[in-house]
């Protein structure tokens, strides 16, 4: 009675330890070796998991960084500080970005076409005719940008989102949310930007905002260095000529060409 049990927990037995040594070999043989190198760009990013790098997270940049699929300067929030660590972990010389800030290049003084009764986002009123604003290029004002900042750094003061620059990590979010495409990045620590975006023309832009640009060109005539042309009927700088000599903040009628730090 005895041996009928113990040969049945014998088989069992040796069938568990020949599985377990199976599995053993199994492991070892097909083990997937851990890249230390990406725990260590992990453990040097901001955490943000903000997509600004276009990855989805930061574990997933941080892989494809050690496998040399992505370049290492692609976290703005960690700024090129981060950067150059994740180029001190590679063995390699990572190229830092320029210096950028976010800023929203509309200040509306616009009019209603309609009265807008819908969903109460910038993303539903864009739907109905581009929205209300006699502008069609104008921030609509619902704060859609205010929603998706991680960070609070945005607030909306007469109909255009306000960003801190001392609390905004460059991440993205809001350019990703305006429908209208006006939360963009301008280049440099300090110096001057275009406030307008409407391709409409000089007397049409007049009409429909009061600070709207209307091509009048003559921030392109003061410019001494060929840093600012009007394309589309509205003025654009050149950041790469560019040099911060405000000529062209100066002359500008409409006063949409403001000056920006990313201090203040």
């Amino acid at each position: 009675m005895l041996k009928e049990i113990l040969i049945p927990i014998a088989i069992l037995g040796g069938i568990g330890l020949f599985f377990g040594i199976a599995l053993t070999i199994a492991g070892r043989v097909f083990e997937v070796k851990k890249d230390e190198r990406v725990e260590k760009i992990r453990q040097i990013l901001p955490g943000a998991n903000c997509g600004a790098c276009g990855y989805s997270g930061c574990d997933l940049y941080a892989q494809a960084v050690a496998e040399g699929k992505a370049e290492g300067n692609l976290c703005i929030p960690g700024t090129n500080v981060t950067a150059v660590k994740i180029g001190e972990i590679l063995g390699i010389e990572v190229e830092t970005q320029k210096t950028r800030v976010m800023r929203a290049l509309c200040c509306p003084d616009v009019s209603k076409k309609f009265e807008y009764s819908g969903i109460k986002t910038c993303e539903a009123a864009n739907l109905a005719y581009k929205g209300e604003n006699t502008c069609n290029y104008s921030c609509l004002g619902y704060g859609d940008c205010v929603v998706v900042c991680p960070h609070d750094a945005i607030m909306m003061k007469n109909g255009a989102p306000i960003i801190d620059p001392m609390l905004c990590t460059e991440c993205g979010l809001c350019a990703k949310a305006c429908p209208k495409n006006l939360i963009q990045y301008v280049i440099g620590e300090c110096g001057y930007f275009v406030a307008c975006v409407s391709e409409d023309n000089g007397k049409t832009t007049n009409r429909n905002c009061k600070n709207g640009c209307i091509a009048c060109k003559l921030c392109e005539k003061a410019c001494e260095d060929d840093a600012i042309h009007v394309v589309n009927n509205v003025a654009i700088i050149d950041y790469d000529k560019c040099t911060k000599c405000g000529k062209c903040y100066d002359v500008c009628p409409k006063k949409i060409i403001k000056k920006f730090c990313s201090s203040y």
